[in-house]
């Protein structure tokens, strides 16, 4: 299919929810991975071998439960707690989820799924019981979390060069088809797609590359007050 706009709406739609969902911990699709690797590094596993002993757990249970499950083992642990947990040691400060408390998981395990979602409205039962105590303007309002807009700062000319400058390295082409690289960055830069994801994800990989590898330096530990 042509990459196009409601692509993945029409493959999604027409697939088994195991051949492609992997949650928010999806940067990109095997064959995009491929596409931008050199033929050395595109043995590893692809994103199926990683979900199908998950979703295996609970193959007896509505898509909705296996897609919450699958979140809940892959991007939790390995992902947003990850980070959470490092980039408030780092400040020293002390964080804690009270949602993932064992008593409420006890109890939102025995939410029934039209409270789960209810007409469309997510978090519905949550939502409910949060109405009885703060205003309604918060408890129907979208989640917000932490997010830096890597995606503007790189249609800007300034940190698109900069992005560039590091894909044109020599030692890129260790693991990067460079001239896929930059396509995917001209591709975003132009508004065609939202590429920002897959670039941040490559361009975070080449620097700790470089630092560690390359340069071989020890960066230097923070200064705690």
């Amino acid at each position: 299919m042509p990459n196009m706009k409601g692509r993945h709406f029409l493959i999604k739609a027409g697939s088994k929810l195991e051949d492609y969902y992997i949650g928010h911990a999806c940067i990109m699709k095997n064959e995009e991975a491929d596409k931008l690797l050199k033929p050395k590094y595109k043995n590893g596993k692809n994103y199926q071998e990683i979900t199908k002993p998950i979703f295996e757990e609970v193959a007896d249970k509505p898509d909705l439960l296996k897609k919450m499950y699958t979140d809940m083992h892959l991007w939790l642990p390995y992902d947003i707690l990850l980070k959470a947990d490092k980039m408030t040691m780092a400040n020293s400060l002390e964080l804690r989820v009270p949602f993932l408390d064992r008593e409420v998981f006890k109890v939102s395990e025995q939410i029934p799924l039209k409270y789960i979602i209810h007409n469309y409205v997510t978090k519905y039962a949550f939502r409910v019981a949060a109405n009885r105590t703060i205003p309604e303007e918060w408890s129907k309002r979208k989640k917000l979390g932490f997010l830096v807009p890597f995606k503007d700062w790189i249609r800007e000319d300034k940190w698109y060069e900069k992005v560039k400058e590091m894909f044109e390295k020599d030692f890129v082409e260790e693991f990067f088809n460079k001239d896929e690289l930059m396509h995917l960055l001209n591709e975003h830069k132009s508004g065609a797609w939202n590429n920002g994801r897959k670039i941040y994800t490559i361009y975070a990989f080449l620097i700790w590359y470089e630092i560690y590898f390359i340069k071989n330096e020890v960066p230097a530990k923070p200064a705690y007050v």
